[in-house]
Formats: C-alpha cells, structure tokens, sequence
C-alpha cells in the first residue's frame, strides 16, 4: 500500500484478520472509480486520509435498503458504514450489511457466464461463454416458450434486494407466470390481513406510542419483524422499552427476547389461533370493546343467514337500527346497533357480531390452556390487561410542527407530530397504545385463520391504525385486491402452475414447494402442461425451499434453466443451463423506497464500484434478456413498461425503441419527482427524506379507515369459496379452513404416530440471508454449524447431551411419508420442552464454507395437505422424533 501502512488501513476497515487477508491480496486486482464525492458522514467517524472518500449507496443483500456511506481508499472499497441521515439504520449496519463487503470481494464469485456442459442433476460442468452469447441462448428458450403460451415460463425471484421493478416489467411484458418467495416467508398472514383490513402485509406496533405490545414469534435479535430486515424496529423497540413499554413474548422459543421481554409464554407450535381465541372471549367476557369502530367500520353488524351469508336487500347489507327495525347499512338515518337479532318475513337473523360472541363462548381460557400449554390465569391476565391498557375511548393530539427531524435520534422517542411535517394543523387521533408484532410466524398450518383471530383482538379494541396500535403497511392505504375478496374468484379447470383461482387453493401465495408438486405431478391439481423455461433470479430454492425431494423432482421436468446470482449455489450447480453472474452491491439500482412508519424516503443502489470480474448489474441483465426474446421496443415492450411502472412524465419518458441505460432510467424518474440533478442528486446525498403527516399514519375518531371502508371482521365469502370448493370436488383438506369466523380444529401433524413425539420449528439468524451464509466469511464464522436446539430436560429424559450427534426423523400423517438427518444438539432452557428447532440456513454443499455446516431443516418438512396453509403458504411445523446417533 502506497500511501497508506497497514496498521493504518486495520483501523479504518475494521475487519478481522481472515477477511483483511482476503481483501488485501485481490486489492490490486479490484476495478478503480475516479470519481470522488463527500456525502453526509459521521462526523465522529474516522477521518478521511489521503486517496480516501465516501460514495453512497444501499444495503444489497438483507431485506430492507439501509443506507451506506463506502469508504474507499483509491476507488477500492475497504469499509462500509451506516448513513447517519437514512431513516431506516440511522448510521449504523448489522453484521450481514458489514460482512457484503466480503461478498462483493469473494474470490469465488462466478466471474463470467456459464453453460453447462455435462447432464444435469449432477455436480456441474461449465465452459466459460461470453455474455452475447448466455443472453442469446436464454433470450432464445423464452421467445421459443413465449410462442407456444406465456404460461412455459416461469420467473422465479428471491429475497434478492434489486427492486421488483425491473422483475415486474417483463412479468408485465410477457405474461409469464411468476413465483416469489411470500409463500416461504409469511403470505399466510399477509392474505389474511389483505383480506380482513386490505393490507397485503404483516403486523406490526407503532413503537413511538405502543404501552403493551405481544411480541408474536419475533425473535427482536434475530429478525427483522414486519416490513423490514434489521435495525430499523430493533431502535424503535429500544426506545419504547426505554419509555416503559410491557411486552409479552408468545413463542415456543425464547431466543434474543430474554432480556427485553417481560413474560415469556412458550406456546405450543402450531395452536396460536387457540392463544387469540382466549384472549378474545376475555375481552368480550369483560366488555372490552370499541362500540365505535366495530359498528362504524366493520361488517360485524351486518346480519347473518342461515346459510353464513349476509342478508342482502337490493344487493345492501342489513343491519338492525336503534328502533328494532332492519335497515339497508347506509341508510342515512340509521343508528346501527353492533348486536342484537331481528325478524324478517317471518326468519330471525343476528348481526354478525352476535354470531361471533355465541362462537368464542367456547373458546375460554380454561380450554385454551388444553391447547396452547399457557395457563389459564395468564391468558385470563393477558386478556385483562390488553383490554385495560388499550384505553377505548381515548384520543391524543398530534401537533406536526412539533416534530422532530425524520431520521438518526428520532428513532423510538416519543414526541408531539410522530409522523408529522413542517405543515399541517394540530388534530385528535385515536389513541389506543396496545399492538403486535408478527410477520414469520404466521407460516403454519391455520396461519391465515390464527392471523384472523390475532388481528380480531385488536379490532375489538379499537387499535387498528390507532397512535400507539396496530399497523400492516406504513401508510393507510387499501390494496387493490381488498374489495376483490367479496367475491373470492374459483375458476373451472385446467388451472395454472400456480393454482391460483383453483379449488385447492383460491387464496393464493403461489408457494414454491406447492408449485413444484403440481410440475410433478399436474394431472392430480387439474392442470394441463408442464413449462419449459425456469428462469430463477437470486434463489436458491433446491435449499431454501421447503420440501426438497420435491423441488429436486421438479426442476428435472423443466427443458431449460437459467439461474441469476452472484455464486454458483445449489439450484445452479445441479440444474442450471446457463448461470448469469449478477453483481452485488456494486450495481445501479431503484428506485427503492426506504421509508419507515414515520417517514417519507427515498433512495438508489448506486456503484461504489464498476461490477466485479465479468459480471453485470442485474438491471442490465434482464433489460439485456428482454431484447433477446425480442419484448424490448415499442408501445408493447419492456421499455415501455417501465415508462409507466415508473410514472415517468412525459417530458422524461424512455424513447421505446432505443436501448435504455440503467443510470439514465434511474435519472429520469428522479427528474419527473422534481431532482433536477438526477442520480448525481443521490450520489451527493444518498437519501431524500420528510416525516410522514400524521393522516398517511393514524386514523382520527372520524376517520377510522382509508376511504371509510368497513373492515372484513366476518368472512362471509370466504363460506362460499369453502362451498363451492366442495361442490367442485376438492377434499376437506383444501376447504376445511375457508370459515367464516376463526374456528379451531386439531392440527393435522398431531395425526403421527406417539413415537414422534416433539415439534420441529425452524427459526431465522440475523447474521444470515436465507442459504447464503456459505458466501459471507465472516459470519460463516460466526456459526458455522447447525444444531438441533432441544430444552435441556427434554434431552435428559431421553438420555441425551450437549454435542451429541441425533437423527432427527420427520413423518407426514397424511402420506405415511418419513424423512431423516443428522445434526449435533445444543441444550437451552428457552425452548418449550416438546418443542425442536434447527435454524433455516444450512444444508449447503457447493461452496466449501458450506460442505461440512449441517442439514437445512427444509430437508425433513413436508408441503400439501396439513402441511400448507388454505392459502398454500408453507407450514414450518412438522412431528419428528430424535435418536441419539451410533
């Protein structure tokens, strides 16, 4: 190093020796940026040293975009740190954003376009091509596929970081069918709060204002919670604990939540739906409700048939006003009762309302105890002081000119203007300071019902988008799909890959695992093809997926694959035709909306420099693939999509018949948004960003919900689907689920026989992405091994010890089906004693990191009936037994 020693370059790159090493010996090697630029840094930060300067950009690899300022040193990347002025990290990076810059740097990138050479299902065998020719080969499988039907192609897209746009174009283009990773990950509870409050997301506190809040299956230390990666809702968190926020923990795994929790409830897997029901009959056992909202902004005083539909007259609901008499919802001079029933030609109805307190009278604390393993007089305090801590009735007034700045310090404070801006008048909001969070944990069997019966709660108290409450999305704003679900659409067969609008599963989160059981096996899910081209961009399904031995028989039905990545992972090495390297954080990309429930931001993923090796920046890639298949010009083309995704003005529109940059895409759409500058703008600045106005954030005692909709409390389409599913053939199986009202049944995996005696959860670590933790060294490092997680009297009754080696064999009740690893066991206390859990990412075996770390837990999860949710989003519960190894 010329201008710098070593000693030096320690200090400011704050690696450790391995990866310093690593760095260090490829530095001469690394592309060189010229440019020089002084973004908005930490002015408690190590100083700048000659040859040294910042280039902004965002986190490439978790799941939200933190902010980066990328020290350089000579135009090579040596250090990543958090943009003190990005609302989402506020300055700071968790370890995966640090240990990226291994990544970027990692010698076994796949350093150019690879076509197979050698059959497939096998360790690869790969020739170097040059990237005209891998494009034109792809380019030609899907215009050959695209000629036949839309339908031979399927788009697979990870948890890869490059915004969807660029995805979402050529889906758009095209008509391809497109799979992503909701149904691995929580699109059980996010179908389940689209379709009760038109919010296609999960839940989530307003951590500012939140007094009690039931931490549902959010391990804080090692997850992101709902709508992000890291960071952001750890702060938030932080701060509320600071103000003397109570939290209730409810998960059969304790986790990092042992210092920040005050009860630690260690449910049973599988029967949280049970956990809400008791809550609930709590409530209305003490009268817990918010009169207001559930009769002004709910269906729940809507009256009910015989047949658990709503009685209509002249296509309007019914509802019972003040005087006895029934009345169409909206009559103007209606005072709408929330409970009662009333007679009509003779037939007596109740209000929806009605039913639902008459179904959780079954449902006490008592019989919740039989089912979750919590005690009684927990569940009965719990309900007790949700209800008393949420307030009903009480309002707070937000003054938006009392805010504070919209990023760094405000993160958690609780202060006058939460959301607000420099404009706006001072107003009453709904204050109701009880929420929850929860996101993950909604994948399992009845997750779509149990995330019913959790959001039901807080319906009951008012606390949907209140200060203080519960929020899905970070403004209030209705999905398109919300008034769809009044009339949940069965198609007659043949159906798609996807069996979206089938009678297996008409709610629909188009899960992986399911869709590579119907490749297999088509004529069993009424489905008349099979497709041609896989094109799978940033996933590595073979390991990430549930269910393996299924997607393994799946992708040797496809005629050609194509996988977009970084590395030569799993999927690729044994299937891929073609493996395109894609660039990392080293690429352009946006634009990315990097806003909180506070703020208003946006941001790009900007090149601190060019890509590395022979690889492209995946914006590049697909508009490249795009013009091979011959969809890139004109009015019908890709370019012309993302004129319109991108709502670029006119004066800014992409000229449809000449090939775009990336960069010049990016600077247009900053142009028509009033950034005159364009990407210069983001390359000065890395972030623009505002709080958010109070009204984008909280409902007003007038304003419960976005455009005065009624919230889904009853389910009354979802009866029909579950009757016309049946009617069309479909096992109970498939429809047992599609009720009204949250209703229990036994769990399917409770059907094994008594040998297999425990529950395998699986659980996330923060230091991981999915399968990659094979490709970042340093937390590889961290812990490189899997281990079955067991409590420690559960293994002494079994005769078993820290570090043994186990078997850990699984068995579907449905098939009679068994699967089996191996893995070495860590003793805990925080685990509930019937309860295993391995983490998500290993099982890997191409990358030497990788070969020796242990089997993925997707190795001995089954997907399908009981296994998968009515919405067909993956079930991660599955009964094993464990044998000491000999």
């Amino acid at each position: 190093m010329s201008d710098m020693d070593r000693r030096t370059f320690i200090r400011i790159s704050g690696f450790t020796a391995g990866a310093l090493a690593t760095a260090y010996s490829l530095g001469k090697f690394l592309p060189l940026l010229e440019e020089k630029h002084t973004p908005v840094v930490d002015p408690d930060g190590p100083p700048l040293l000659p040859g040294e300067d910042f280039y902004p950009t965002t986190c490439w690899v978790g799941t939200q975009n933190c902010g980066i300022n990328v020290r350089r040193y000579n135009g090579r990347m040596i250090r990543l740190e958090g943009h003190i002025m990005h609302p989402q990290n506020s300055g700071k990076l968790c370890p995966k954003g640090q240990a990226q810059l291994i990544g970027a740097y990692d010698p076994f990138r796949v350093k150019a376009p690879l076509i197979r050479i050698n059959e497939k299902g096998v360790q690869g065998r790969w020739r170097e091509a040059s990237w005209v020719e891998a494009i034109t080969m792809v380019g030609y499988q899907i215009r050959t596929a695209l000629d036949k039907d839309p339908k031979y192609v399927v788009w697979s897209k990870g948890r890869g970081r490059e915004q969807p746009t660029f995805d979402e174009a050529f889906i758009n283009t095209t008509g391809v069918t497109f799979l992503d990773q909701e149904g691995l990950t929580a699109g059980a509870g996010h179908r389940a709060n689209d379709y009760t409050l038109g919010y296609n997301a999960g839940l989530m506190p307003d951590f500012r204002y939140c007094n009690y809040m039931i931490s549902w299956g959010w391990d804080m230390l090692g997850s992101g919670g709902n709508k992000h990666c890291w960071l952001t809702h750890q702060q938030e968190f932080m701060g509320a604990r600071e103000r003397g926020m109570t939290v209730i923990t409810l998960d059969p795994r304790l986790g990092g939540m042992g210092p920040h929790t005050d009860k630690w409830l260690h449910i049973r897997p599988g029967t949280d739906m049970a956990f809400f029901l008791g809550i609930a009959n709590v409530l209305l056992e003490k009268g817990y409700i918010d009169n207001d909202y559930m009769v002004g902004y709910t269906n729940a005083p809507f009256l009910v048939k015989d047949d658990e539909q709503f009685l209509k007259v002249n296509g309007k609901e019914q509802v019972i006003d003040v005087s006895g008499e029934v009345r169409d919802f909206d009559d103007p001079h209606v005072v709408i009762q929330l409970e009662g029933e009333a007679e009509v030609d003779g037939t007596t109805y109740r209000t929806a309302f009605s039913m639902y307190r008459a179904h959780m009278k079954q449902y006490d604390p008592e019989w919740a105890e039989g089912i979750t393993g919590i005690q009684a007089t927990q569940i009965q305090a719990i309900g007790e002081e949700l209800g008393f801590q949420a307030a009903i009735g009480s309002k707070l007034t937000i003054d938006p000119s009392k805010a504070k700045p919209c990023y760094a310090a405000c993160h958690g404070d609780p202060f006058e203007g939460a959301g607000g801006g420099a404009e706006g008048e001072a107003r009453d909001y709904v204050f109701r300071p009880v929420g929850i969070m929860a996101d993950h944990v909604t994948q399992q069997e009845m997750g779509f019902q149990a995330t019913r019966a959790a959001v039901q709660v807080f319906m009951l108290l008012g606390a949907i988008d209140a200060v203080g409450g519960v929020h899905s999305e970070f403004i209030r704003q209705t999905s398109d799909a919300f008034p769809k679900y009044d009339n949940i659409n069965i198609r007659e067969p043949p159906y798609d890959i996807t069996l979206k609008e089938s009678k297996y599963y008409p709610l629909n989160s188009a899960n992986p695992s399911v869709v590579a059981q119907v490749v297999n096996s088509p004529n069993k899910f009424e489905v008349d093809y099979t497709p041609d081209v896989l094109i799978v961009r940033s996933s590595n399904d073979l390991i990430d997926a549930a269910s393996q031995p299924d997607v393994i028989e799946s992708y040797s039905k496809y005629k050609f694959i194509a996988v977009i990545d970084p590395w030569l992972n799993e999927t690729a090495d044994h299937y891929a035709d073609v493996v395109l390297p894609s660039a990392t954080l080293e690429e352009y990309d946006g634009p990315l909306d990097v806003g909180t429930m506070y703020t208003r931001a946006a941001s790009l993923r900007l090149p601190a420099i060019t890509p590395m090796y022979r690889s492209m920046m995946y914006p590049n890639i697909i508009i490249n693939i795009a013009e091979a298949a011959d969809v890139l010009y004109g009015e019908d083309g890709y370019i012309n999509q993302l004129n319109q995704m991108l709502n670029l003005q006119s004066a800014f529109w992409l000229d449809v018949d000449a090939k775009p940059q990336v960069r010049t895409i990016l600077s247009n759409w900053a142009r028509s948004r009033g950034i005159e500058e364009g990407v210069r703008f983001f390359e000065e600045n890395g972030i623009t960003a505002e709080n958010r106005p109070p009204p984008e954030i909280y409902s007003a005692p007038d304003d419960r919900t976005p455009n005065n909709v009624r919230h889904r409390f009853y389910g009354d389409s979802l009866a029909r689907a579950r009757d016309q599913m049946n009617s069309m053939g479909a096992g109970p199986g498939y429809w047992r689920d599609y009720t009204p009202l949250p209703t229990w049944r036994s769990l399917t995996f409770d059907d094994s026989p008594s040998e297999y005696d425990l529950v395998l959860i699986a659980y996330r670590k923060v230091q991981y992405q999915q399968s990659r933790a094979t490709v970042f060294a340093h937390m590889n490092e961290i812990e490189p091994h899997q281990h079955l997680v067991m409590n420690t009297r559960t293994a002494e009754h079994k005769g078993i010890h820290e570090d043994d080696e186990v078997w850990i064999e699984s068995h579907n009740s449905v098939t009679d089906e068994t699967r089996r690893v191996k893995a070495k066991v860590q003793l805990v206390e925080g685990i509930e004693p019937n309860t295993v859990a391995m983490s998500h990412h290993y099982g890997a075996w191409v990358n030497d990191l990788g070969k020796d770390g242990g089997p993925t837990p997707n190795s001995l999860f089954f997907t399908g009936r009981g296994y998968s949710s009515n919405t067909a989003d993956q079930s991660f519960h599955v009964k094993v037994k464990v044998k000491r190894a000999v």
